[in-house]
């Protein structure tokens, strides 16, 4: 699972691109579409930036965690990112 704003895109593209073995989730928060930014494959939420609000910590707050292990990843700028950093 990977979240992330604007400045998070490139290492989540990094990431998904890197990791094979396993589904990937991502939630992403830009002022635009980009799809073809991210890697085919990955489930992609996306989040839209343009209100001035952040959603990153309220889309944290909903994710459904499947079952066993996994790996979480979440970066972006710290406004949008601060509450569930806090958490």
């Amino acid at each position: 699972m990977l979240v992330g704003d604007l400045t998070a895109l490139p290492a989540m593209a990094r990431i998904a691109e890197s990791v094979t073995d396993v589904p990937v989730r991502i939630w992403a928060e830009v002022p635009d579409e980009v799809a073809d930014y991210l890697p085919e494959g990955p489930a992609i939420t996306w989040l839209d930036a343009e209100s001035g609000t952040s959603h990153l910590s309220d889309a944290v707050e909903t994710i459904e965690w499947p079952d066993g292990e996994g790996y979480f990843w979440m970066a972006g700028s710290p406004p949008r990112c601060g509450r569930s950093a806090r958490t």
